[in-house]
């Protein structure tokens, strides 16, 4: 029984430190993903600019 309980708790600690880490792993993909999302609305907004830029000058 108490060779058992050793198992659960070793393997309950295991558990949630994988929690923990894929925690860490989603926030760090969220900001990449929050990042990429201003890159693109940056990038779609300079093109716009550009756009109308060549448009005057045309």
């Amino acid at each position: 029984m108490t060779v058992e309980y050793e198992k659960l708790y070793k393997e309950n600690a295991e558990l949630k430190e994988k929690v923990e880490s894929n925690q860490k792993d989603l926030e760090h993909y969220r900001n990449v993903e929050h990042t990429l999302q201003n890159t693109l609305v940056m990038a779609q907004t300079t093109a716009e600019d550009i756009k109308k830029m060549a448009q005057r000058t045309s």
